[in-house]
């Protein structure tokens, strides 16, 4: 009985030990992840001058239709093969199998 009781109090204190290990931890990790979050929104201002910047950079560019025009774009073959018409499905695939008609 004597060796049961502190078996009882070792398992006790270690699951005290790791409770107050994990509130710390957690404590701490969420005063970083506020800072991530106050930096990421700091940021996010350098990020719309980028995107900004880039498209305008696309406002720019002019492509050479010329290229339609030359013999080698009329020397292409179209290889496509038709697809062949699927019977349609079911009016409501979330009916119950068997019903017709939509349940309501």
């Amino acid at each position: 009985m004597k060796g049961l009781n502190k078996n009882y109090i070792i398992i006790g204190a270690l699951v005290v030990v790791v409770a107050v290990g994990a509130y710390i931890y957690l404590n701490r990790s969420g005063s970083q992840s506020d800072q991530l979050l106050s930096s990421a929104t700091s940021t996010t201002d350098g990020l719309d001058t980028n995107l900004l910047a880039a498209l305008r950079s696309l406002q720019v560019i002019r492509l050479d239709s010329s290229i339609f025009s030359s013999p080698v774009w009329a020397s292409l073959n179209d290889f496509s093969q038709p697809l062949p018409p699927e019977p349609a499905g079911r009016p409501d695939p979330f009916a119950p199998i068997g019903s017709s008609t939509p349940s309501r």
